[in-house]
């Protein structure tokens, strides 16, 4: 079973990151991976539903008791994202460890004491900074802003902290100002990436010569269970992917077994 991958979208309120998220849900699903969005603040939880109130008005908390509740929000999901990645699921991130970090920091918090805090959530594999100016926030949404999307100011700090963290932390930072579709590209370039680069991911793909070409390792599935597995090199002169996947002519081993259904090529 391939490991999981944890993909994280961050950056200011408006910038994108619900529209990215979905597509590159959607993307991953394609490609035959088991693929789940988890968002961020998640208001259906009873912490969740508390930051929702302070929100809006109807609590009042400081800047640290915020951030605490933000990361006991993620606490509240943790063992269930342990477990989907446990089980080979990727995980799309609507916000995640980092907005702690920058809206904390924009508040004269401490980041490392906010990193900490959240050193037992999953590592993100890949981090998706979507780049946009504060005012382009309050063009997108001019009305029904809550307190943190109406202080510019602040915005401009966790802009600020976000650029820092991107910087340190090798994401990959895109242009939010730009088309959906243009910017999509880009994500899913950089997904592509980083399932090429040595990480867990594994693709189905219809191209399997293109996917031996750039892949570690790879498996041959036959109804649903791994028939074979090996190097690149070694699938790609085993007789059962010559004959059913690269074209040769080349006696399949064995009798009355099914037919392969896919080549899953995993960089990991």
């Amino acid at each position: 079973m391939p490991a999981g991958l944890l993909i994280a979208f961050e950056g200011l309120d408006q910038s994108g990151k619900q529209t990215q998220a979905e597509r590159v849900r959607e993307f991953v699903r394609q490609r035959g991976r088991e693929c789940r969005l988890v968002s961020f603040p998640d208001y259906t939880t009873a912490i969740g539903e508390e930051i929702s109130k302070a929100l809006h008005g109807q609590r009042e908390y400081g800047p640290d008791v915020m951030q605490l509740m933000y990361v006991a929000n993620r606490y509240e999901r943790r063992a269930e994202m342990v477990n989907w990645l446990e089980q080979g699921t990727v995980l799309v991130c609507d916000r995640y460890r980092a907005s702690s970090v920058a809206y904390g920091e924009a508040q004269a918090l401490d980041p490392g004491w906010l990193r900490d805090m959240q050193s037992y959530l999953p590592d993100a594999d890949l981090t998706i900074l979507l780049d946009i100016a504060p005012e382009t926030a309050v063009k997108r949404k001019s009305s029904d802003r809550d307190r943190y999307e109406r202080d510019l100011a602040l915005q401009a700090r966790v802009r600020d902290s976000y650029h820092r963290q991107a910087n340190a932390g090798n994401w990959v930072i895109l242009d939010g100002e730009r088309d959906k579709d243009a910017i999509a590209a880009d994500v899913y370039e950089a997904v592509a990436t980083i399932a090429k680069g040595g990480l867990s991911i594994l693709f189905v793909e219809q191209n399997v010569q293109a996917a031996l070409t750039i892949a570690h390792r790879g498996y041959v599935l036959a109804n649903g269970r791994i028939a074979v597995s090996g190097t690149s090199a070694e699938l790609k002169n085993a007789p059962l992917v010559q004959e059913a996947f690269l074209g040769a002519k080349v006696p399949l081993p064995g009798t009355g077994k099914a037919a392969p259904s896919s080549v899953a090529a995993s960089t990991h």
